[in-house]
């Protein structure tokens, strides 16, 4: 369960959206899915639109969904560095 401490969520998630998200998640979303992370090193906000590929795009969505403690005690890094928290938004 949530509570075991071999219990990891990232992997629950990363290996989900691999299982659901199609081949060419990354272009579906690019310009149309924003996702707002703060750089851990300086405290600034990032907005995410444009994705290399799908494992990119996975990697962001992990780093939006990390909760400290439960989902690991460091936080995922993107693009080499580490982000925390989230805020996403689709645009039409």
């Amino acid at each position: 369960g949530p509570l075991h401490p071999t219990f990891n969520i990232v992997d629950i998630i990363r290996n989900g959206l691999r299982r659901i998200l199609p081949p060419n998640a990354h272009e579906i979303c690019s310009g149309r899915l924003f996702i707002s992370l703060t750089r851990w090193k300086d405290n600034k906000n990032v907005i995410i639109n444009q994705f290399k590929n799908r494992e990119e795009l996975i990697q962001v969505l992990i780093c939006s969904s990390f909760v400290p403690y439960w989902s690991g005690i460091i936080p995922p890094k993107f693009r080499g560095e580490v982000q925390e928290k989230f805020f996403l938004f689709l645009k039409r």
